[in-house]
């Protein structure tokens, strides 16, 4: 057998147990939610935020926690628990922060558009 045989069938091995590990954690199948892959969203006083890539993650932070909030996964499964923070000079039901290592960021309320947000959570594109 040629060098590249091998090589071709190890090739073909290797994306073949790829493929096996893939359908066995589930990343293989349906997506898990309607809108492709999600991230990581809080959940607090029964309001779902989520990251977006147009906040400006520098809007500042009150360094006192208002609360505690649950990280939730696709399916709004509880994966987490953080301390919230209140954005400065934002409604806490628009906007919230999370400080530190874990799940850090600024986390808007799902629905709601950049055109909604107060200048300060919009990107600066200057």
């Amino acid at each position: 057998m040629s060098m590249t045989g091998k090589v071709g069938g190890a090739a073909v091995a290797a994306s073949a147990l790829a493929a096996s590990v893939l359908l066995l954690t589930g990343y293989g199948s349906d997506p898990p939610s309607q809108h492709g892959d999600c991230n990581a969203r809080i959940r607090f006083h029964d309001t779902v935020f989520r990251s977006h890539n147009l906040v400006n993650e520098a809007t500042p932070v009150k360094d006192e926690a208002i609360g505690t909030g649950e990280v939730v996964g696709c399916d709004l499964d509880v994966v987490d628990h953080v301390a919230v923070h209140k954005v400065q000079g934002v409604d806490p039901g628009l906007a919230i922060a999370v400080v530190g290592e874990q799940w850090p960021g600024v986390y808007v309320r799902e629905g709601t558009k950049p055109s909604d947000w107060p200048t300060q959570l919009r990107t600066r594109t200057s």
